[in-house]
């Protein structure tokens, strides 16, 4: 065992780190053929079109603190605590069931001996329905591109109200389907970059 692993430190957070800088090179280093690569952008868009979204699990770190091994897991993985289902002094309804303790899973780790990601555990299969046709709409991945911020905030400011802005993105993109945003997810852009140019805050909006 490298020394490397003598010394290690569990982590259930769902943060990768800023440390987390290893790379696959080659497609022959993975050791299972149903996961073309291990680089988590390309997974989670690979799990969008498919139709469901990862969840960033166990982390498991070296005396380095570098991440040494990783599990993603589908969202749907677990189940609530039923302690916040029977709540003496509730407000409001519980919100309803979403867990279905899914199997589906990616673990990879570190082989020292090749400097390189393997993949040691998938389980591909789900125990719930996907939803391809709805990907687009599920919060992980809905999101304005760095383009669409670009065109969103020069209509902004050239005056064009959100909602004609939305229309506008949704004719050129070919239908909502395709904007991969709501209208919320634009109303919360432009809030955000309103603000961002208003300096010290509220105090000098009110003087203007």
């Amino acid at each position: 065992m490298s020394t490397y692993e003598d010394d290690i430190n569990n982590d259930s957070d769902n943060n990768l780190g800023d440390d987390f800088d290893y790379k696959p090179n080659a497609h022959h280093d993975v050791e299972d053929d149903d996961v073309d690569s291990l680089d988590f952008t390309s997974k989670s868009e690979h799990d969008c079109c498919i139709g469901f979204v990862m969840r960033k699990d166990d982390v498991v770190r070296d005396k380095k603190c570098k991440i040494i091994c990783r599990q993603l897991i589908c969202n749907k993985e677990g189940y609530r605590n039923m302690r916040y289902l029977d709540l003496d002094n509730r407000l409001r309804e519980a919100r309803s069931l979403t867990r279905t303790k899914c199997p589906a899973r990616l673990k990879v780790k570190v082989d020292y001996g090749y400097g390189r990601w393997k993949i040691s555990c998938f389980v591909e299969s789900h125990n719930h329905d996907l939803t391809p046709p709805f990907a687009d709409l599920v919060p992980a991945n809905r999101h304005l591109t760095i383009t669409d911020k670009v065109q969103v905030e020069n209509l902004h400011n050239f005056g064009v109200k959100t909602c004609h802005i939305m229309g506008y993105i949704v004719f050129q993109k070919g239908g909502y389907h395709h904007a991969g945003f709501t209208r919320k997810n634009l109303y919360n852009h432009i809030d955000r970059y309103r603000r961002s140019k208003v300096k010290n805050k509220d105090a000098n909006a009110a003087i203007r």
